[in-house]
């Protein structure tokens, strides 16, 4: 899994390339990738888990949102702050900066996606 998060990171940097993404790159590495799933793989319970985070920056252009997260469970990863994909133009246009939120975020393809947000209760 360490790997796959490693390409994963590694893809958002190209990704980003050009644009204020690499300032936005995780800033503890130590304690991702150590659990038992492999990439692609979540059980069941997990796939529905919501993470919490506050946006920090949303790129329109890129499609990418910046959270500063807790804990996300279905990917093994440590609170830290980073930019996603998004797979959906309608999850960017529903948030804003500051804004605390509830996400799933899945690795597809070594790419970490937030493929749901909703406002914190």
């Amino acid at each position: 899994m360490f790997q796959h998060l490693i390409r994963a990171f590694a893809t958002t940097l190209i990704l980003g390339a050009g644009t204020s993404l690499q300032a936005q790159t995780p800033t503890d590495h130590s304690a991702m990738g150590q659990g038992k799933m492999a990439a692609g793989q979540a059980s069941p319970a997990a796939d529905k888990a919501m993470a919490q985070g506050e946006i920090k920056k949303i790129d329109l252009k890129a499609k990418t949102i910046t959270l500063k997260h807790g804990p996300i469970k279905s990917v093994d990863m440590p609170p830290m702050t980073m930019a996603f994909k998004v797979g959906s133009d309608a999850l960017l246009t529903r948030a804003k900066v500051g804004d605390k939120v509830n996400f799933i975020a899945e690795l597809r393809s070594d790419v970490l996606f937030v493929t749901a947000i909703e406002p914190s209760r």
